[in-house]
């Protein structure tokens, strides 16, 4: 069956306003195998898939994915891409194994938007995830960032321009909660832990470490590992 055909009868589902910054090509190939081509703010991708049929007799459909960026208007000079397997089962089950990537520095400020920037690329390695019944049961992988600068606007002070050394983040699962530390790659110390529980609240929590990092000081006499900031915000 054409991919066309499964993309028509969800297209209404995928668009269902115009949106300037998503817009979709009609796709390529098979429903079992195929390509579709992709525009987020302004910046164009190609995402191939191959559903592994052998996972059907399982109760399982698992779909492998790489996304690669294309050659866009502001020419990218590192590519971008990521590859894995998504999953759901009949049995309740839903996640993603065997996911890496690495996205460029250029992609990331350009979708910033003027929010931030920093030098260098990100790259994402080995993620697992696994949910089932409202809580993550399982999940794994780590972000490595090899440091430089980042600048960023501080409504008191303007335009901030820092040097950050290389940072890691880990993720990993916390009484059924997804859970994530970024920290300094010398395993020195965490600058900030988040965690999303099934319901999809989100809670943040920046260190007083973080501050440390950045070169900026802090009022209140307080150990490195205490909370200064905490945000909580709901996902999905």
């Amino acid at each position: 069956m054409p991919a066309r055909v499964l993309f028509d009868a969800l297209k209404p589902k995928l668009l269902p306003a115009p949106s300037a910054e998503l817009k979709i090509s009609e796709p390529k190939g098979s429903i079992w195998k195929g390509a579709i081509d992709l525009e987020v703010s302004g910046m164009p991708f190609r995402a191939d898939w191959d559903i592994l049929q052998s996972q059907l007799f399982k109760g399982e459909l698992a779909v492998a994915i790489y996304v690669t960026s294309q050659s866009p208007p502001g020419n990218l000079k590192t590519p971008n891409w990521i590859k894995g397997t998504i999953f759901g089962s009949i049995f309740g089950n839903f996640g993603c194994y065997d996911v890496n990537a690495m996205v460029s520095a250029e992609l990331i400020n350009h979708l910033a938007n003027g929010q931030f920037s920093l030098e260098n690329k990100v790259v994402m390695n080995a993620l697992e995830v696994n949910f089932k019944d409202n809580s993550f049961k399982t999940a794994r992988g780590k972000l490595n960032w090899p440091g430089g600068f980042i600048a960023y606007y501080d409504p008191s002070r303007g335009q901030q321009q820092v040097v950050l050394p290389a940072l890691t983040g880990e993720i990993s699962t916390e009484q059924g909660k997804l859970t994530g530390r970024l920290g300094l790659d010398d395993s020195s110390g965490i600058l900030v832990t988040a965690e999303v529980d099934g319901k999809g609240e989100a809670i943040v929590a920046i260190r007083k470490r973080m501050l440390d990092v950045l070169g900026q000081d802090w009022s209140k006499a307080v150990d490195p590992d205490d909370v200064i900031l905490e945000i909580q915000q709901a996902l999905f």
